[in-house]
């Protein structure tokens, strides 16, 4: 990023997260000026980043507030230069272009002292690789990351089950709200996660199982990143409406979308929903 008077705010994705209209809706539907260009919403400052927003409204709802908490958590880790507005790969040059540059990028580029590298599994969306990615690194945007950036909220504590903070490990693996879907993905598939207490051994407990199967191991680390992802979702859907999904409704979700995109992509990995219910093998 340069100065930022080329580049769209909404419409192009600049800031490594994804196209901002398309991740706050509610803050793009309030924008006064759509086509706004970054330089004219951000203002940087490594001590005390602000944003010049304009919305439509002088009181923001609880649930568009949320989003422009997330929003600013997002832009805290992004500042403009005097240069031109030029869209290069940190990992080649302007015309180099590949998927494993990009990889490259996301696991060394801001993190070169972290020994983890993502396995990514091309059964499930880029998004739903990138959203277990970032949860091994506790960079989504839980109440406590949030705090740290010293962002104020109402309160740290889980919405989910108020009583713990929320990190990103609570939200996804530690809540009693998560442990009870996570035990319904074991019965479901007999997946057994005993002893694996962070993100980090839950994606790699998942690349162990199936033996030397390579199908079931992709199988099973797709069903965990689905579940992470189905998780995360249902915990947006309570902190932003305030509607909160009963385990037994989230368990559903997680077998009906691992079942289309692991028969969409798995190659006749799996024949019918029937199957898929009943799961079909064993991959502990």
């Amino acid at each position: 990023m340069g100065r930022g008077d080329k580049t769209s705010f909404w419409h192009e994705e600049w800031t490594g997260s994804g196209i901002l209209k398309d991740i706050f809706p509610l803050l793009y539907k309030i924008e006064k000026e759509k086509n706004c260009t970054v330089l004219e919403r951000l203002v940087t400052s490594e001590e005390n980043p602000s944003y010049n927003w304009k919305w439509k409204k002088a009181r923001l709802s609880t649930e568009e507030d949320i989003e422009r908490l997330c929003c600013e958590f997002i832009l805290q880790e992004m500042h403009l230069s005097n240069e031109v507005d030029t869209w290069v790969w940190k990992t080649g040059t302007v015309d180099q272009f590949s998927v494993k540059s990009i990889r490259s990028l996301w696991e060394s580029s801001k993190y070169p002292e972290l020994e983890y590298k993502h396995w990514w599994n091309n059964w499930v969306p880029l998004k739903v690789n990138f959203l277990g990615w970032r949860a091994v690194l506790n960079r989504l945007p839980s109440k406590q990351e949030l705090k740290k950036r010293q962002v104020t909220i109402p309160s740290t504590n889980c919405d989910l089950c108020n009583m713990a903070e929320e990190t990103c490990e609570h939200i996804l693996i530690q809540c009693s709200w998560t442990e009870e879907i996570w035990a319904l993905v074991r019965d479901w598939c007999g997946m057994d996660f005993t002893g694996t207490h962070t993100m980090e051994q839950r994606i790699e407990a998942s690349l162990k199982m199936g033996q030397d199967n390579k199908k079931k191991k992709k199988t099973a680390n797709a069903i965990v990143l689905v579940t992470l992802w189905t998780i995360w979702k249902a915990r947006n859907k309570k902190t932003f409406n305030g509607r909160r999904t009963p385990p037994w409704r989230i368990i559903e979700e997680i077998k009906s979308q691992s079942y289309l995109w692991v028969k969409n992509r798995g190659r006749n990995m799996i024949t019918n929903w029937g199957e898929w219910q009943n799961f079909p093998f064993e991959i502990h």
